[in-house]
């Protein structure tokens, strides 16, 4: 017997219900008719609050560590000509910020923390 994806009570056989599938993920859910959420708004509502709660801020780059840790690095004064907005880098001893490849960059405006690296498979 299936249940509502909304209030988790069974739906009975012959009772109006409508089924609502997720094409990015092709994954299906149904609902009780008088649930109400046939566009799946709360469902999305909750969603995007979970990734706001992933996703970490931009910060502004006078908080940056300067100890030479490796950071997410953004110019929002970037020129498209010649350079990309975001990049990998960091503080280094010479007070200067370098790129990942140690080349000099101009200083950029935000910064991020860097994301946790995926985990490996044990068998390497």
């Amino acid at each position: 017997m299936e249940t509502c994806a909304d209030c988790g009570k069974p739906i009975e056989a012959g009772q109006a219900s409508y089924y609502r599938k997720d094409y990015i993920c092709d994954i299906g859910v149904t609902f009780h008719s008088e649930c109400g959420d046939p566009f799946g708004t709360k469902a999305k509502n909750a969603e995007i609050v979970r990734l706001k709660q992933l996703v970490k801020e931009w910060r502004p780059i006078e908080t940056a560590p300067k100890d030479g840790s490796w950071l997410l690095l953004w110019d929002a004064n970037f020129n498209t000509t010649h350079n990309t907005p975001a990049c990998v880098g960091r503080h280094n001893a010479n007070n200067v910020w370098v790129n990942d490849v140690h080349a000099t960059i101009k200083p950029p405006t935000h910064w991020m923390p860097l994301p946790n690296a995926p985990s490996l498979p044990s068998a390497l």
